[in-house]
């Protein structure tokens, strides 16, 4: 889903569609983009529960991003003393996570003018989006003439928006501009137009992150000799020469005579689900106490909701009923489609009918848990009561069928119901949350190709043999199309010091191939992957079988984007030496180091997460700023059954961390924490805190 999309098909949608007496999410009429975080969001907003409405904001960003446009966009049509509050209440949401004031400053732009000057805003970012839908023929078709005329469209809207007093979407467009600038092969007009985003980036009274990555790309290309001040070069300095039109200028970059292949995929229903087979997830088929859940209380119906985000397959909401151990779902939410049946602690496949059609099922494995389950060496009870009960579910099929001359295997891995999605996380909802350091991942669908055993994540550009493709599927997984392109590659070297391997490092482009994702662990040899800005999107580390299985989680933690070239290898160097970072807390004459806040993050920056099912427990110790010892070390405690039981913030949370552990500090002593552990039995070692930097 695109910015533009939202905008150019939806605005007609919200034409005087918020009232003066909303009281409900529905009574929004948000378009089915947004309403997943619309009705997450609006009901933590009637509650006034802040920490709900942030978390509802944490999740889906990006949207809830949208909807505060979209609401801006119906003050440019009627004023609304209403929409004034909710406006002003989703801004400050969404700059607690975003850490700047951003968001509250473009409402406070948009309620400083008149309705002709809301309006000529709107009218600016309509025609903002509908120069970006130009992009895509231009860059395809080669065509200098119309991006010359691009260029000089985004300048132009950038001095709109300037005069209009949005600084914020000035600086958008005018990146815009160089992008094309960069993808054309013209670094020194790229870096004109960024030195213009620098001058407006001086008098933002908020931090804009998308102004700092420009100036780091201007400071880059200064370092290759590329001068904004002076004359244009005759001939571009070494290493400076940027990308073409030719390969590597993103997802329609077809190879010479390449045709559109489809092929047909049918659906294939396991007796006792998925096995063979290793997905990049966090959720393996034959381990149920790491799959996803959902909660009914009472005897419902409720929404067959998930702990880990929204799933609607096909865009329809479940209901879930409950009469003693038998269950009911309800994939229609009239009634008309209701399977019944009785699950135990063995998963049981369930076959769910999307629609009246005669075979058109959704199949799941389900299960509730038992009142004796072995987590972290401690018996728990999660089998259901009375007044609640938790079913975990997983994937229970697959769709498959003949592509390029080989089998595969499509599964919808991220368990949403939909093929070829994606989900971004920014909370993994067991580690404490840290907007500057999220524990942020993705997850995505995958395909497995032929023999073998290891599934690679469903990407937009996808590697079969020595060669990608721009591949799409349709939403239920019926048909998959296929394009060969021709795009220029590098290669990562990735390499992990730690005691268990994993079958999946998976990243990201964040850049012109959006929507593209890479395993990195390979066999042998680094992985070719095409040039581009990446990010981690996930990893796993994992062990046994069954539920004798461990797990540990990899997420993106502080390793930030990187870059892959042409023509060359990045170094990609995972695991030990570890760094560990934990928070404390003075209460009265003690200091409490906070078991819960320990992280974990390897020498790429990447983090260890979810550890499942061996806690950390390092010795914790009290220096001074030269880490002389001022209280000698303690090594923390393993949680128990007592900790599970009682513990206020959350049962499932505190297994997966040491307790805390108390210190005799004065308040106003200095100090600092000093955390060690020698090695972990599946991470390996050593893990210590980082130094202070020196002075």
């Amino acid at each position: 889903m695109t910015r533009s999309s939202i905008f150019l098909s939806l605005a007609a949608v919200l034409l005087g569609a918020v009232t003066l007496g909303a009281q409900t999410a529905d009574d929004f009429n948000m378009p089915d983009e947004l309403k997943e975080f619309w009705d997450r969001y609006y009901p933590a907003r009637l509650a006034d529960d802040e920490e709900a409405m942030d978390r509802s904001v944490r999740l889906k960003p990006f949207e809830a991003d949208q909807a505060l446009e979209l609401l801006l966009d119906d003050l440019a049509r009627k004023d609304s003393p209403k929409l004034h509050a909710e406006v002003r209440t989703l801004a400050w949401s969404l700059d607690r996570i975003d850490g700047s004031e951003r968001f509250i400053e473009r409402v406070r732009l948009t309620l400083g003018q008149d309705i002709s000057g809301r309006r000529k805003r709107m009218q600016a970012k309509d025609r903002l989006y509908a120069t970006r839908d130009k992009v895509a023929k231009a860059t395809k078709d080669r065509n200098e003439d119309a991006l010359d005329e691009l260029i000089r469209d985004y300048v132009q809207l950038s001095e709109d928006f300037d005069t209009i007093g949005d600084p914020e979407l000035a600086i958008v467009t005018l990146v815009d501009a160089a992008e094309l600038e960069r993808i054309r092969g013209q670094p020194w007009e790229q870096s004109r137009i960024l030195q213009r985003v620098g001058a407006l980036a001086s008098d933002l009274p908020f931090r804009f992150q998308l102004a700092r990555d420009a100036a780091n790309v201007l400071e880059d290309l200064r370092n290759k000799g590329i001068d904004p001040d002076g004359p244009k070069p005759e001939e571009l300095p070494e290493g400076a020469e940027g990308g073409g039109l030719g390969p590597g200028a993103g997802l329609e970059s077809f190879a010479d005579g390449a045709e559109k292949q489809e092929f047909e995929l049918e659906s294939v229903i396991p007796k006792k689900g998925i096995s063979g087979v290793a997905l990049p997830n966090f959720y393996p088929h034959d381990h149920d106490f790491l799959w996803p859940f959902t909660w009914i209380d009472g005897e419902g119906p409720v929404d067959f909701d998930s702990h880990k985000g929204v799933f609607k397959p096909r865009a329809q909401q479940w209901r879930l009923s409950r009469d003693g151990s038998s269950f009911t779902i309800d994939s229609s939410g009239d009634g008309s489609r209701a399977v019944e049946f009785t699950p135990s602690s063995t998963p049981v496949r369930v076959d769910i009918p999307l629609s009246d059609k005669k075979g058109d099922l959704l199949p799941l494995m389900l299960s509730v848990p038992s009142d004796r389950e072995n987590v972290f060496g401690t018996d728990v009870n999660y089998s259901p009561q009375l007044a609640s009960a938790r079913m975990r579910y997983n994937i229970g099929g697959y769709r498959e069928g003949k592509v390029l001359g080989e089998t595969w295997k499509v599964y919808d891995t991220n368990i949403s119901g939909v093929y070829g999605d994606e989900w971004e996380y920014i909370d993994d909802l067991i580690t404490m949350l840290d907007d500057d350091v999220p524990t942020a991942f993705t997850e995505f669908d995958s395909v497995q190709i032929g023999k073998s055993k290891v599934a690679i994540p469903w990407s937009k550009v996808l590697p079969v043999g020595d060669k990608f493709y721009r591949a799409n599927i349709d939403d239920d997984g019926t048909k998959i199309d296929l394009q060969e392109l021709d795009i220029a590659t590098g290669a990562i070297n990735f390499s992990i010091d730690t005691k268990i391997k994993p079958t999946h490092v998976v990243i990201q482009e964040v850049g012109e191939l959006r929507g593209a994702f890479f395993n990195v662990v390979t066999k042998r040899g680094p992985a070719t992957v095409p040039v581009g800005t990446y990010k981690i999107a996930m990893g796993r580390l994992e062990t046994g079988k069954k539920t004798s299985m461990d797990q540990i989680r990899i997420y993106g933690g502080k390793s930030g984007e990187f870059t892959v070239k042409e023509g060359e290898t990045l170094e990609m160097a995972f695991g030990g030496p570890f760094e560990l970072t934990a928070e404390a807390n003075q209460r009265g004459s003690e200091l409490v180091v906070d078991g819960r806040s320990i992280r974990i993050f390897g020498q790429f920056g990447e983090e260890y997460a979810c550890l499942f099912d061996e806690a950390m427990r390092p010795e914790v110790s009290i220096v001074d700023a030269k880490g002389k010892t001022l209280v000698k070390a303690e090594k923390m405690l393993q949680a128990d059954i007592s900790a599970w039981q009682n513990h206020d913030r959350g049962r499932d949370n505190v297994l997966y961390f040491p307790l805390d552990v108390a210190f005799d500090m004065p308040r106003d002593s200095s100090y600092r924490i000093h955390l060690y552990q020698k090695s972990h039995r599946h991470l390996g070692g050593p893990f210590e805190s980082a130094e202070p930097p020196k002075e």
